[in-house]
């Protein structure tokens, strides 16, 4: 086994450095997974068993079989025992997301050795191999492998974790893994065909692979699924009891409907395949300085590869040693723009970590544009991760295994029909033991019993509900809006809360230049705007920073980059020269480019040229990037670093800083304005030192020089969409990683923050009297005097980051609050982003994400409904993509998702009144001995209820005003339940009323039940189905209904002529049907004419009933007066948010808003919230 005694768990640990897996007991272990927690127990077969469950399949004809197909984790407990995982050949591993929700999986343990292994993959030189070397290797934390003799491993959700046989625990597999020297990476030169066949054997190969079912398998899947085995049940029922008609049409309809599923499945999956799966030749070092081309699928971690200079597409994860690369990351982050990515340094006390050294990080996915380094060395980087390891396998694993949504309208729509199929159980008893009674015996009697099942429950529930989101997603796509998960759609009807980033989304995706505000000795100097002369009026140093401090490239003679770099470079008027397109000889030293200044006139100075020669690009965690460079005449190199205000004010010696600085900051940045500030310092080094220093020992006793300003506009979408949502009761919140006062000025610019709430920032800070932070609230400035005084207590919340991590840390129970009443979250990580969103669903909202794709794919993914506004590859992590990059389709989704919400809940309730109308019509019958005739039931449900059910979705959505509330999404509930009684109600009262009044007439006799039962045309008969059919039509126009979510019935021209045309047939095969249609269809329609229109008159005071039952009894009485009702008498159910705001606004001792009355700013050292527990220490700002 395995001897991993010098291992350490971080090596297999699921969170950077740190494992969160814990040993349950002897059979049982967790692990946290990202954000989800499993469970894994171990089982190994028991023979006894194993034979007894086989037994029991045969006995039931394959019936136990099949419940053991769909519930698999059955199976697993009928078949094998409990035992300790370092004996399992098999795991069920249980996951746990969100707060309490699970799903299985069943995992087979694989065991392998040196020699099992190269019985499906020979080791190269395996002849050659001695017997110690004749083992596999597992990874240790120091980045070197340890040699084991075999290995135990299983894979879930694409994800291996390995057993370890000295912690006796599962570990996950992770590559490299995290928390390795940069040396250790630096010191890797290349492995030789022996080691990657046996770190081949543990990580598998570096191939992303879809699974592509073939038709037999998808055809197996979805055949035995319930929905399909019903069909089959109820097909049989069908046939013995001789309704050959109508079963024909369902397994015409279900073979059609097999077809087009297994069709669309496996083409979704090619799809999915030929845009992720793919394969190239790498070059890459074997040792020794030689090097060897392989294809990609053989790349293990440990892997030196060479990346071409013309550029190429990575096909894993790698770090980069020397050089730089310019890299596209679109597929990953939806940012088209160019980023350069450099070496990563090379140090013993530096561990690796992939969120700080992002920018050294070659993503698997992603593609490198062009690589360089100087005298046209080899660029090499080391590969870290392979396959599902990597940031894109991950992606696709989440896409592969997304997580279930828990919809109150499905959940509910699952519990109706259990009622259904109780009620419809109720009825085949009721009717056995009847026929039994009566002296009818034989199987034929339990068949024609069962068949009330099928009427009961209904073949075409499920396929039928589904219509509403199809014909949504297809009018989305006329208002460019691409959905991939036609089922969120109708989740997405429900919204009550929408996330908006700010830069792209809320506001125009690039930055204007607006002007400087220069420094000089301790002082701001008169801002200069654009429209003046830079040159003249700003400090060289100023603009030599401005041209030299960033990351821009040219890619085939276009100067490419971040769009911000680009605006600033573009206003300093200076050019930009690369080492490829212009001779640097005179500057005798290795320089990656130059920046050059020539002048325009006569008067002005001489050409200026100063060399690039180190950068130090953007990180998100410093907030900033840094540049040194080389004027050639100079005997010094000069150091410029340029990030936010907050990151750069803390590195500059403060004689430097001018006193009104952070006035000055606050000035623009309330303005809307992007605020960055600029720094210098002259360093006096070697080349060669210049080299080996890193950042953090240049970026430090900096000269402050000045601050440049963009601006960032709204775009004209923004309020009148904002607008809409506030008035539709949609809650909007900004989540951005711009500053804070940025973002609460560009909220209050779109109405976001209304202009009568109070703006008041929550921060936190360390205090010199322990460790817990303070938590400090201080109002900003607002217009709230222009209000009216009702409004004085209106208040919204705004926090940076930073203060939402250290809330989260100290302050867990404020977090619910903190989401309740805030507004505006600046400076968030995407990592914060997605939690922010996660916190809103654990509130109880139905959230909604849209963000431009750049470092929203996490929030993305993680909303209810995500919607990207971008045209690149990373729309693939939401639900939803937009086309037009406005915020207006937010309005469009919810507008069309609404609609479908509605129609699924009408057709719904359609459905299970249509079986239950058609339910009690046959109990009725059962009871004097007949039933429908054949055609009569493929009448009902071909000609009528499925023709209404493909038209009925075709009513569009409302075009007016989005209204106030969202749709119901409970079928549990008085509204729904009400409405489905009532219908059933009119229905009894009507075929009750027809059938009395038939057997009331001179020329009736009844039903001769000693007839052939195929004959079961009766005036009953006939009655009953004169009238029912009539109602089956006005259920479908009660339940479509229109305003406020869609469009009135009359406007889907289908579905009213298609009504017409039913009522018309309905009222002629009442009325007078030809002799031949009364053969066909064996109807036998009372002598009497004019009896026939009463029975007309029946059906169509059928109609008006069940219209007046909706319309006024539901709508007007029980949805409104009686719920108004119902809530004051039992107290209204409230979501677990309204309760949160509610305790807040009733909470004066906590409230912050209350005390800012009086106070500008409340530090708080200690907070709890179970009733009066905390202290508050108030401080009046000076």
């Amino acid at each position: 086994m395995v001897d991993l005694e010098a291992a350490n768990e971080d090596n297999f640990g699921t969170k950077e450095c740190n494992t969160g897996k814990e040993t349950l007991d002897q059979f049982s272990q967790r692990i946290l997974l990202d954000d989800d927690k499993l469970v894994i127990t171990g089982y190994r077969l028991s023979k006894p068993k194993l034979i007894l469950t086989w037994l029991l399949i045969v006995m039931t004809c394959g019936i136990i079989g099949l419940v053991f197909h769909w519930q698999r984790k059955w199976y697993l407990v009928f078949t094998k025992v409990l035992c300790p995982l370092s004996e399992a050949d098999t795991v069920l591993v249980k996951e746990t997301f969100k707060k309490n929700e699970h799903r299985y999986f069943i995992k087979k343990v694989i065991e392998e050795t040196f020699e099992s292994a190269c019985c499906h993959t020979r080791c190269p030189g395996h002849d050659e191999i001695g017997t110690s070397r004749r083992n596999l290797q597992v990874p240790l934390k120091s980045g070197e492998f340890l040699d084991a003799e075999k290995i135990r491993f299983f894979t879930v959700k694409k994800t291996r974790f390995l057993w370890n046989k000295e912690e006796e625990n599962f570990v996950q597999v992770k590559g490299l893994g995290s928390c390795i020297p940069t040396s250790q990476l630096h010191s890797q030169n290349g492995l030789s065909a022996e080691t990657q066949w046996k770190r081949r054997i543990l990580f598998d190969e570096n191939f992303i692979k879809v699974p592509v079912s073939s038709y037999y398998k998808l055809f197996a899947l979805e055949f035995f699924r319930p929905f399909y085995m019903f069909q089959v049940f109820s097909v049989a029922v069908w046939m013995v009891v001789e309704y050959y008609y109508f079963a024909i049409a369902i397994v015409i309809m279900a073979t059609w409907g097999l077809i087009a599923s297994i069709w669309q499945t496996k083409s979704a999956q090619k799809r999915l395949a030929e845009t992720i799966q793919a394969t190239d030749v790498v070059e890459v070092e074997i040792g020794e300085g030689k090097t060897a081309m392989i294809e990609s699928k053989y790349l293990v971690p440990g892997d030196t590869i060479i990346i071409p200079f013309a550029g190429c597409t990575l096909h894993c994860d790698a770090i980069l040693l020397n050089g730089t690369a310019i890299v596209n990351e679109s597929m990953l982050t939806g940012e088209s723009v160019p980023l350069m990515k450099t070496a990563l340094p090379n140090r013993t006390d530096l561990l690796y970590n992939e969120k700080e050294h992002s920018r050294h990080t070659l993503y698997c996915g992603t593609r490198v544009v062009q690589a360089r380094y100087f005298e046209g060395a080899k660029v090499k980087a080391v590969v870290l991760r392979t396959g599902y390891m990597t940031q894109k396998g991950k992606l696709v694993s989440s896409i592969l295994y997304p997580l279930p949504v828990d919809f109150e309208f499905e959940r509910d729509s699952l519990r109706f029909i259990g009622v259904l199929a109780l009620i419809a159980l109720s009825g085949v008893i009721t009717n056995i033991a009847r026929k039994y009674l009566n002296g009818e015996e034989g199987i034929f009697v339990i068949f024609l019993s069962l068949d009330l099942l099928t009427i009961g429950v209904p073949p075409a529930l499920p396929a039928a509900m589904t219509i509403g989101s199809f014909y949504a997603a297809k009018r989305l796509v006329k208002k460019s809006i691409f959905c991939i998960n036609p089922r969120v759609i109708n989740i997405a009807g429900s919204l009550n809360l929408a996330c908006f980033d700010k830069t792209g989304t809320l506001t125009e995706d690039g930055m204007d230049f607006w002007g400087l505000v220069p420094s000089l000795n301790g002082s701001f100097l008169e801002e200069v705007e654009k429209t003046s002369s830079l040159v003249r009026k700003v400090p060289v140093r100023m603009l030599e920073g401005m041209a030299t401090c960033h990351s821009l490239t040219y890619i085939d003679d276009e100067l490419v980059g971040d769009p911000l770099e680009l605006k600033v470079f573009e206003a300093s008027g200076w050019t930009y020269e690369e080492s490829e397109r212009s001779d640097f000889s005179k500057f005798d030293m290795m320089i990656n480019a130059m920046a050059r200044w020539t002048p325009t006139d006569k008067t002005s100075n001489e050409e200026h040229t100063v060399g690039i020669v180190k950068i130090f690009p953007f990180a998100s965690s410093l907030q900033r990037s840094s540049v040194v460079t080389k004027v050639m005449t100079n005997d010094f190199f000069d150091f410029y670093c340029k990030g936010s205000p907050e990151a750069i004010i803390k590195l500059c010696e403060p004689p430097s800083v001018p006193n009104d600085f952070y006035t000055t900051l606050e000035n623009y940045t309330k303005q809307g304005f992007r605020v960055i500030a600029l720094a210098h310092r002259e360093v006096k080094a070697s080349i060669l030192k210049i080299e080996k220093l890193q950042r953090e020992e240049l970026e430090e006793n900096l000269t402050f020089l000045g601050l440049i300003i963009l601006e960032n506009r709204l775009k004209e979408e923004t309020v009148p969409a904002l607008e809409i949502l506030s008035e539709a009761g949609i809650r909007s919140v900004m989540i951005t990683g711009d500053n804070l006062d940025t973002a609460i000025c560009v909220g209050r610019n779109c109405n976001l923050i209304k202009g009568y709430e109070e703006v008041i920032h929550v921060s936190a800070e360390k205090t010199t009297e322990g460790n817990i932070p303070e938590i400090i609230y201080k109002k900003l400035d607002s217009e709230k005097d222009k209000y009216n005084k009702q409004d004085v207590c209106s208040y919204c919340l705004a926090l940076d980051g930073q203060a939402f991590d250290i809330i989260r840390l100290y302050y867990p129970s404020l977090i619910p609050r903190i989401l309740a009443k805030a507004s505006i979250f600046a400076r968030m990580t995407p990592d914060q982003k997605q939690q922010i969103v996660t916190g809103f669903q654990d509130l109880g909202y139905c959230v909604g994400m849209c963000g431009d794709g750049a470092n929203d794919c996490g929030a993305l993914k993680a909303a209810h409904a995500g919607i990207a506004l971008t045209e690149t590859e990373a729309s693939v992590a939401s639900p939803f993509t937009s086309k037009e990059a406005s915020i207006a389709c937010v309005a469009e989704l919810l507008r069309e998702c609404r609609c479908a919400l509605v129609t699924s809940f009408g057709m719904f309730k359609y459905m299970a009144s249509y079986s239950l109308t058609q339910f009690i019509c046959c109990m009725m019958l059962y009871q004097l001995g007949t039933n429908l005739t054949d055609l009569e039931f493929l009448y009902i449900d071909l000609f009528i209820i499925t023709a209404i059910s493909s038209v009925f979705a075709l009513t569009g959505s409302f075009e007016g005003k989005l209204h106030e509330k969202p749709p119901p999404t409970s079928l549990i509930s008085v509204g729904p339940l009400m409405s489905i009684l009532s219908q059933v109600i009119v229905t009894l009262a009507t075929t009750y009323t027809s059938l009395e009044l038939t057997k009331s007439q001179p020329w009736y006799y009844p039903y001769n039940n000693t007839e052939d039962f195929g004959a079961d045309s009766s005036y009953e008969n006939f009655s009953i189905f004169s009238t029912s059919q009539f109602i089956y039509i006005i259920l479908a126009i009660s339940f479509s209904k229109g305003f406020p979510y869609r469009k009135p019935f009359y406007t889907n021209l289908p579905f009213l002529l298609l009504t017409i045309l039913q009522l018309s047939v309905s009222a002629y095969l009442t009325v007078y049907p030809a002799v031949f249609v009364q053969n066909f269809m064996e109807l036998k329609p009372p002598p009497e004419v004019w009896f026939r229109g009463i029975l007309l008159v029946i059906g169509l005071c059928a109609m008006v009933l069940s219209l007046l039952a909706e319309i006024y009894f539901v709508d007007s009485f029980i949805c409104t007066v009686f719920t108004s009702w119902l809530d004051k008498l039992c107290g209204k159910k409230l979501k677990e948010y309204e309760k949160i705001i509610e305790e807040v606004d009733s909470d004066i001792n906590w409230n912050p808003n209350k005390f800012l009355n009086s106070n500008k700013m409340i530090k708080v050292r200690k907070e709890r919230y179970n009733r009066n527990e905390f202290e508050l220490n108030s401080l009046n700002e000076p």
